[in-house]
């Protein structure tokens, strides 16, 4: 399989203060690749440099062999890459269903189509979230597990070929998680998009990842198969605490 993201020895820095410093990670494409550490490892702040909410101090990132680098948001996201965020950020004065039209049009510019069409896709995508029933609803008057599907429907509309996702299942009970990992199944083997997944739910991590990154205190620490990554001393040592079973 060829390498659809190279982040290149990629730091960021907040002042003085060193929130990556020289990660490199690639992703092959049809991967899911799950991503863990403690808080403050720099987890989300890598996202934000994939997907241009925060620029690059330092290093590369090369996405379907095009250096995306300091590229604007929007720019990176119509190149093929979306992204969920840890906190929902749903559009709370559009109902459910305008919010997902919203990243219809976002991403496609230029070739919006009819009104029709876009609606249509947009319930298409309500349905596959198993929220095609409160496409009339607000954000606002969702459970927590409906808006994180939102979120997921919202980034799917930009046509992603490949989709962060930032702690989806946080919060949600054992019922909602296996519903997301469902999805995330889905979204990988039948729509053919490659994934990196954020989450601290260790459990779900096991169950999706092909591969998992470790990251602590900014710097990547293990890269591998699940099951050699929960058996690494550091990762046990600053992350786990104990060794995770593989049942």
């Amino acid at each position: 399989m060829m390498n659809i993201l190279q982040v290149n020895k990629v730091s960021k820095y907040f002042g003085a203060l060193g929130a990556l410093e020289d990660v490199t990670i690639t992703v092959k494409q049809g991967e899911i690749v799950g991503l863990v550490g403690p808080n403050g490892s720099g987890k989300s702040t890598l996202f934000n440099v994939i997907s241009g909410v925060d620029r690059v101090t330092k290093g590369d990132i090369i996405f379907e062999s095009k250096n995306i680098t300091n590229l604007p948001s929007p720019a990176i996201c119509r190149l093929g890459i979306g992204r969920t965020f840890q906190i929902v950020r749903p559009f709370l004065k559009l109902s459910v269903l305008e919010n997902v039209m919203v990243g219809k049009y976002f991403g496609h510019p230029g070739k919006k189509g009819k009104f029709t069409q876009i609606k249509d896709k947009a319930i298409e995508l309500l349905e596959f979230v198993n929220l095609a029933d409160k496409k009339g609803a607000y954000p606002a008057n969702l459970t927590l597990a409906d808006r994180k599907k939102l979120e997921i429907a919202r980034a799917l509309a930009t046509s992603p070929k490949l989709l962060l996702l930032d702690e989806v299942a946080s919060g949600l009970n054992e019922k909602e998680v296996e519903e997301v990992v469902n999805l995330i199944h889905e979204i990988n083997k039948e729509w053919k998009i490659t994934l990196i997944v954020v989450e601290h739910v260790m459990s779900m991590i096991m169950k999706i990842s092909d591969r998992i990154i470790v990251l602590s205190s900014g710097k990547k620490i293990a890269d591998g198969a699940p099951s050699e990554v929960v058996n690494d001393k550091e990762v046990i040592e600053v992350y786990l605490g104990e060794p995770i079973s593989q049942q």
